[in-house]
C-alpha cells in the first residue's frame, strides 16, 4: 500500500505540473514586464529584463510605435542535469507599444542597468502642447 501511495503522489505532482505548464503564458506574453510613464515632455519605458545581455536587445522607433525585440539565452546545462520545476523563459521576445504621439529620434536615450531597461523618449516639438491665442 506505502507503494501505491507513492506512486499516486508522483502521478498527481506530474498531472499537476502538466497542467500549470500548459496553462502558462507564452514567453511573448510575460517577457518583458513593462511600465509606459508619460510626463509633459517625454514618454519612459522600463522594462524588467533580469539575465538579457544588453547586445541581444534592440530597441526600434517607427512613427508613433515602439518595438522592443531581443533574446534571453538558456543558460548551459550538463548532461545528467534534469529540471524538476520550469517557470523561468527562456527564447526570442518582442513587444510593440503604441506611443500615442510622435517622439524626437535624435533625442531618444537608453540605459540598462541590473537587468532593467530605460528607455526616455522626449517628444517632438509637434506632439508637444501648445496654447493658441483666440482673437476677436
Amino acid at each position: 500500500m506505502n507503494e501505491m501511495t507513492t506512486r499516486r503522489g508522483e502521478l498527481a505532482s506530474e498531472m499537476k505540473r502538466l497542467f500549470d505548464e500548459f496553462a502558462m503564458p507564452w514567453p511573448s506574453e510575460v517577457y518583458p514586464l513593462v511600465d509606459i510613464r508619460v510626463t509633459g515632455d517625454e514618454v519612459t519605458l522600463t522594462a524588467e529584463m533580469p539575465g538579457v545581455r544588453r547586445e541581444d536587445l534592440s530597441i526600434e522607433v517607427e512613427g508613433r510605435h515602439l518595438t522592443l525585440s531581443g533574446t534571453k539565452q538558456e543558460p548551459a546545462r550538463g548532461e545528467s542535469d534534469v529540471a524538476v520545476h520550469r517557470e523561468r523563459r527562456y527564447g526570442r521576445f518582442e513587444r510593440t507599444f503604441e506611443l500615442g504621439f510622435e517622439v524626437d529620434r535624435d533625442r531618444i536615450n537608453a540605459d540598462y542597468c541590473q537587468g532593467v531597461l530605460t528607455v526616455r523618449l522626449p517628444k517632438s516639438e509637434a506632439a508637444k502642447p501648445r496654447r493658441i491665442e483666440v482673437t476677436s
